[in-house]
């Protein structure tokens, strides 16, 4: 207790500043509406506040440590330049980056339904005349698409059957079909698109988040 009541009286600004963070995120991630990261977001100033003071102490004075850090802020400079302007999937390099986040997340977190525009502009340039789309999103297919487009879902089947040879499909649905469920939820099959033989490997991709299929 001694010592840290003698932590208290020279930390007293990093204690407060680790104990709002810590009593922020407990509430935070256990309640109904944690639905993603930016709930978190307030918390941040504080944390880089945290960080910077440990950085401080840790690299005084060896001269291996700074350059350990000179690397890391260029790898992290390097990796915020090269998602450019894929910014809403920004993911760090080691679990995926940001072509391969939505694996681990999705919704706000990744597939905000930003690439409605991009996927306009792969169809004019691969001159699809129909396309398929089972989209997440708030934007509006017929303002984008025009006629191009015929809204869908995996339990109406194969839209090749209906003359439709091309489907694009969000990552969030993707991930909802074959992603792992919580406890307590289930999937229905006719939702997994059983009907085509690897989601994963799409035949292009429009921005990060919307997969597209040649059937």
């Amino acid at each position: 207790m001694a010592k840290f009541n003698e932590y208290l009286k020279t930390n007293f600004e990093e204690f407060a500043l680790i104990s709002f963070i810590v009593l922020y995120w407990a509430y935070s991630l256990h309640s109904t509406l944690n639905i993603g990261f930016r709930h978190l977001m307030p918390t941040l100033p504080l944390i880089y506040i945290l960080c910077a003071g440990a950085i401080k102490k840790w690299l005084a004075p060896a001269k291996i440590k700074t350059v350990l850090l000179s690397v890391i802020i260029i790898w992290l400079a390097y990796g915020t330049i090269s998602a450019s302007p894929f910014f809403l999937s920004r993911f760090n390099e080691l679990f995926g980056g940001t072509y391969g986040g939505y694996k681990y997340v999705t919704d706000s977190n990744f597939d905000w339904g930003q690439d409605l525009k991009r996927l306009k502009t792969f169809i004019e340039e691969n001159k699809i005349d129909k396309i398929a789309i089972d989209y997440f999103g708030g934007g509006s297919l017929k303002y984008y698409l025009g006629d191009k487009t015929e809204s869908w879902w995996s339990s109406r089947g194969n839209p090749k059957e209906e003359g439709i040879n091309w489907i694009a499909i969000s990552t969030n649905t993707i991930q909802g079909a074959l992603g792992k469920t919580a406890p307590g939820f289930m999937r229905n099959p006719q939702d997994e698109y059983p009907w085509l033989e690897n989601l994963y490997v799409p035949f292009g991709r429009a921005g990060t988040s919307i997969f597209i299929y040649k059937l």
